[in-house]
């Protein structure tokens, strides 16, 4: 007897180390009831003990604002812009350093289309020189088409230089302490992409001049914004209302670099498809799609008696008390038209409840595509819920980017059944590779955001479970896939 209690209870002990392997990985949906010894909530024991908590650990970052663009569902008309460019213009320089960039430029060109004054401008091309109040001839180039050659030496940098140039950098702090990003760091850092020299002296990229690098920290955010640059810019193309560089190059003297926004393309035209005849009790009719996707314009030989907008989320929006033989709808929520049902006399489809004539979108574009995608790259954002029947302060905190020092990231009280949202603010701005939890005084858990757990809406550690989030490469996560041999912890 006593030897068959020794072998169940070393089956106890094999199957709860498994459980406890397996927690490590964080492979499973861990969930179980929060519980507190002596006032302290009760962890999953699995706190990292070189995570460093210093002054600076509890200080509430936001997410990185030079990730900060405009953005919008229009088409940009990049080709347009392009076509709308001068082939020369004439430049004056009136200030250097300019106002939050290296120049400031006076522009004349017979379309007017570059034409004003105090434009801000950055150098690109270190080698020769261009000083304030002078006046020359400039050809005008894309910086997205062909520029002329051995005027740069990393021609190809461009779209990073374009990145660059789309985000909200000055005023803005290092995330490693340095101090504030100011023009000159951003004028040094197109060097450092397009260029293969930078400035001696470097007089002109403070204001007042000559102030450059007194602390020692000004190259090294320079090349931070580099960094950035060479890791997020690469093909980037900018959208409505967003900036496109534009090359200026003299004879004889330095490029510069001006921007202009990038308009939207002109409203698209729409497809029409007819079905039907207006004969008896039928009806002749017709749907014409924006190539938005957005808007339909219906019309009917007899008066139309509903419509039923389909959209590329699945949703289904059915207008009734129509008043008249046309109608024009656009999408309740902004998800493109996929189809459309139109009632106008008798005929029924059968595909719901007062269902006329179906009529599909031609346009591929708005076809209905996976909206979620498994975790690729690093989580972004997430939101999570709090699955208890108490308040509870809830803090989490992340890694400084590839250090071991805590940076914390959210700090509230919650309540039952409450949601709240995290984001990563590592200059990618991804969490890195864990969220650390915090309830009360005491570590919680963790979870793993690097993705080497494909987690998504439903993934738990105890009480707190996934309700939806992003990835770097991936979008918006799908739901969580457990395994079937995963184990609870308390």
């Amino acid at each position: 007897m006593k030897h068959l209690t020794k072998l169940a209870l070393l089956a106890l002990l094999v199957v709860f180390a498994s459980c406890q392997n397996e927690s490590v990985q964080q492979n499973g949906p861990e969930q179980a009831p929060l519980r507190f010894i002596d006032g302290e909530v009760v962890s999953d024991g699995l706190m990292d003990k070189e995570l460093v908590f210093d002054e600076n650990s509890e200080i509430l970052r936001s997410p990185n604002e030079l990730f900060d663009a405009k953005t919008n569902n229009c088409e940009p008309d990049i080709d347009g812009l392009e076509a709308s460019l001068p082939s020369q213009v004439t430049v004056t320089t009136t200030s250097k350093p300019g106002d939050d960039a290296y120049f400031n430029l006076t522009i004349s060109d017979d379309s007017g289309f570059l034409s004003g004054t105090e434009i801000p401008a950055w150098c690109a091309d270190q080698d020769l020189s261009l000083e304030n109040n002078e006046t020359a001839t400039f050809d005008v180039y894309s910086s997205y088409g062909e520029l002329p050659a051995d005027k740069f030496e990393v021609p190809e940098n461009f779209d990073k230089v374009n990145w660059l140039l789309n985000q909200s950098i000055i005023g803005t702090a290092s995330p490693n302490g340095l101090g504030e990003y100011t023009f000159g760091h951003i004028q040094y850092a197109i060097w450092l992409l397009i260029d293969d020299s930078t400035c001696q002296l470097c007089t002109f990229l403070t204001n007042p001049t000559g102030d450059w690098n007194i602390d020692g920290n000004d190259v090294a955010k320079a090349q931070e914004l580099s960094d950035l640059a060479m890791a997020q810019g690469g093909g980037f193309v900018p959208g409505c209302g967003q900036l496109m560089a534009i090359v200026l190059v003299p004879e004889g003297k330095q490029s510069v670099i001006i921007t202009k926004e990038v308009p939207a393309e002109e409203d698209c035209e729409y497809t029409t498809v007819t079905d039907g005849e207006c004969n008896g009790c039928d009806a002749s009719m017709s749907v014409s799609f924006s190539c938005d996707c957005q808007c339909v314009e219906v019309s009917a030989c007899k008066d139309l008696s509903n419509i039923v907008l389909l959209t590329a989320d699945g949703s289904e929006v059915k207008y009734e008390d129509l008043d008249g033989q046309t109608a024009t709808l656009c999408s309740p929520d902004g998800s493109p038209i996929v189809s459309v049902w139109v009632k106008a006399g008798c005929f029924r489809s059968g595909d719901g409840p007062g269902y006329g004539r179906r009529f599909d979108n031609p346009n591929s574009e708005c076809a209905p595509t996976n909206a979620c995608q498994d975790c690729t790259g690093k989580v972004t954002d997430l939101t999570l819920n709090w699955d208890w029947h108490n308040d509870y302060r809830v803090r989490a905190y992340q890694r400084n980017e590839n250090t071991w020092h805590a940076t914390k990231i959210f700090d509230q009280v919650v309540g039952p059944n409450e949601d709240f949202s995290l984001s990563g603010v590592n200059q990618d701005g991804t969490f890195g590779k864990w969220v650390y939890i915090f309830v009360g005084r005491s570590y919680y858990t963790k979870i793993k955001t690097n993705c080497q757990i494909n987690i998504g809406p439903g993934y738990r550690r105890g009480v707190i479970e996934v309700v939806s989030g992003q990835s770097s490469l991936g979008g918006e996560l799908c739901e969580y896939e457990p395994p079937h041999n995963w184990c609870w912890w308390w």
